[in-house]
C-alpha cells in the first residue's frame, strides 16, 4: 500500500512539481543561471551572493532592449525590415549615454558616422571682401567656378530667378497646408454625419502623404517585455499611485453638501418651529428623490450636480478634467485611432448625447477593435492600442499632478478585457506595466503638443482642428 508521493519500492527522491528556473522568478528573459556560472568561474571575486546574477541579468537585458529599439528605429528609417551592424552603430553613437558606455567599443562592418569637421567648412564670412574669414579668400577659383556654375543652373531652373524659387517653396508649402485643411473639415463633417467609416478612410488616405498626416499612428513605442516595478520607478513612475485614482475633489464637495443640507434643516427647524413629523417628512422625500435618481437614471442626476459644481467653484478640477482627456486624444491618435468627439462636464454630455448617465470622455472610431472582441480573439497589436489609450488618461494626470482622481472605469475596464481573453495575474501585470510605461514615455516626449491641444479642447475646438495643431506641435524627430 502506497501513499500520495511516495516512490516504488521506497526508493529514490518523492516526485515534486515542475522546477520554476530563477530567470522566471525574477521575471527576465536572459538566464539568469548561466550569467552565475560564468561570474564565477571568472573569479571576480572570492564569493558571489545570489542577487548578483540578478541583477546583472536585468541590465544586460535592459542594455539590450535599449539598443534594439533604436537600431529597429534606424532600421525603419532607412525603409529595412533587417537590423544590421550599420543600424546598431547608429543607434549607439546617436544616443549619448550608449556612445559613452561603448565610446571604446568597434562594431564591425558598423562604419562612421556621417559628419563633416570644422576645419574643413568654408569659414564665416566677414565684413568686407578679401578681410581675414571672409569667403571669398578660402575658395579657391575652381570651386568658386564650381559654385557659380551650381547657383546658374538652379536660377535656369526656376521661372522667376531666385524670387520665383522661394514662391515656389512657399506656394508647395501653403497648399500642403490648405490640403490637410481641408481633409480635416471634410473628417469633421463625416463625423458630424456619423459617417465613422468613412471619416477613417479620409484620414487613412492622407496618412504618409507629403504635407499630410505625419502623426497619425506613428508613435514611438518602447519594446514589448516583461518590466518590473523597479524599472518603473527608474523612469520615476510610481504604479501604486497611477493605477488607484481617488476623487478626492467631488468627494469633498459632496461631504460639504450633505453639511450644508444638515445645517440648513437645522436652521429650518429652528426658525420655523417645524415639529418632528415635518422633519421626518422632509427627510424622506429627499430620501424619495435619491432613490428616483439611483434607480430610473443611474445617479445621474447628483453626479450632474457635483460635476457642475466641481467645474464651477474649481479651477484644479477643471484644468484636471481638460488634460485628462486631453491625453486620451493625444495617445488615441498617435496609435492610429481616430477621436470621434469629447465632452469635458456632464453638462456638456447632456447637451449633446441627451443623456444624464454620460460623463465627461472621449468617444472614438473603435469598429476595429469591436469587430475583434465580437470573434473573441484580440490581436496583441489592437490590445496594445486599447491598454495604452485606456491608461492616457490616469497617466497624463500623474504626471500633471503626482496622483489621479479619475480614471477608474477605464482602469475596471482594462482589467474585465484582461480578465476575458483568460489573462493570468502575471500576464495581466506584466500587459499593464508595459502599459503605463509605453504611455508616460510618450506623454513627456510630446508634452508640448499635449498642452497645445489641452488648451484647444478647453476652448471647444472640432476634431479635425485638434488634430490639426498635433501635427503641427510635433517635430518630424518625434515620430
Amino acid at each position: 500500500m502506497s501513499s500520495a508521493g511516495s516512490t516504488k519500492g521506497g526508493r529514490g527522491k518523492p516526485k515534486s512539481s515542475k522546477s520554476v528556473s530563477r530567470s522566471q522568478k525574477a521575471g527576465l528573459q536572459f538566464p539568469v543561471g548561466r550569467i552565475a556560472r560564468f561570474l564565477k568561474a571568472g573569479k571576480y571575486a572570492e564569493r558571489v551572493g545570489a542577487g548578483a546574477p540578478v541583477y546583472l541579468s536585468a541590465v544586460l537585458e535592459y542594455l539590450a532592449a535599449e539598443v534594439l529599439e533604436l537600431a529597429g528605429n534606424a532600421a525603419r528609417d532607412n525603409k529595412k525590415n533587417r537590423i544590421v551592424p550599420r543600424h546598431i552603430q547608429l543607434a549607439v553613437r546617436n544616443d549619448e549615454e550608449l556612445s559613452k558606455l561603448l565610446g571604446a567599443v568597434t562594431i564591425a562592418n558598423g562604419g562612421v558616422l556621417p559628419n563633416i569637421h570644422q576645419t574643413l567648412l568654408p569659414k564665416k564670412q566677414g565684413k568686407g571682401k578679401g578681410e581675414p574669414g571672409s569667403a571669398s579668400q578660402d575658395f579657391c577659383p575652381l570651386a568658386k567656378e564650381w559654385l557659380l556654375e551650381i547657383m546658374f543652373s538652379v536660377i535656369k531652373s526656376c521661372s522667376g530667378g531666385w524670387n520665383g524659387c522661394l514662391l515656389n517653396v512657399r506656394a508647395v508649402s501653403f497648399d500642403s497646408a490648405v490640403q490637410r485643411s481641408q481633409v480635416l473639415e471634410k473628417v469633421d463633417r463625416e463625423l458630424a454625419d456619423g459617417n465613422d467609416r468613412k471619416a477613417l478612410s479620409l484620414l487613412k488616405d492622407f496618412q504618409g502623404k507629403p504635407g499630410g498626416l505625419r502623426c497619425f499612428g506613428a508613435a514611438r513605442q518602447i519594446p514589448q517585455r516583461l518590466y518590473t516595478l523597479d524599472e518603473l520607478k527608474l523612469n520615476g513612475i510610481d504604479a501604486s499611485s497611477l493605477l488607484s485614482p481617488e476623487d478626492l475633489t467631488l468627494g469633498s464637495i459632496e461631504r460639504n453638501l450633505q453639511s450644508a443640507a444638515a445645517l440648513g434643516g437645522l436652521s429650518a427647524w429652528y426658525l420655523f418651529h417645524l415639529n418632528q413629523m415635518q422633519i421626518l417628512a422632509f427627510v424622506v422625500g429627499l430620501l424619495f428623490i435619491w432613490s428616483v435618481d439611483l434607480v430610473s437614471f443611474g445617479g445621474g442626476v447628483g453626479s450632474l450636480i457635483l460635476d457642475t459644481i466641481g467645474h464651477t467653484l474649481s479651477r484644479k478640477y477643471h484644468k484636471r478634467v481638460v488634460q485628462h482627456e486631453a491625453g486620451h486624444f493625444l495617445i488615441a491618435y498617435l496609435l492610429g485611432v481616430l477621436p470621434r468627439g469629447y465632452t469635458l462636464s456632464s453638462l456638456e454630455a447632456l447637451r449633446k448625447e441627451g443623456s444624464l448617465n454620460v460623463q465627461a470622455g472621449t468617444s472614438f472610431v473603435d469598429f476595429e477593435f469591436l469587430d475583434e472582441i465580437s470573434t473573441g480573439k484580440v490581436s496583441a497589436k489592437m490590445l496594445n492600442k486599447f491598454s495604452c489609450i485606456a491608461l492616457a488618461g490616469v497617466a497624463t494626470e500623474y504626471l500633471l499632478f503626482g496622483y489621479s482622481e479619475g480614471g477608474l472605469a477605464d482602469i475596471s475596464k482594462l482589467d474585465g478585457l484582461l480578465k476575458s481573453l483568460g489573462f493570468t495575474q502575471m500576464k495581466a501585470d506584466s500587459q499593464v506595466r508595459w502599459t503605463v510605461l509605453n504611455t508616460v514615455l510618450m506623454l513627456r516626449r510630446h508634452e508640448e503638443a499635449r498642452s497645445k491641444l489641452a488648451d484647444a479642447m478647453s476652448l471647444g475646438k472640432s476634431v479635425g482642428s485638434c488634430i490639426e495643431i498635433i501635427e503641427n506641435a510635433i517635430d518630424d524627430n518625434d515620430v
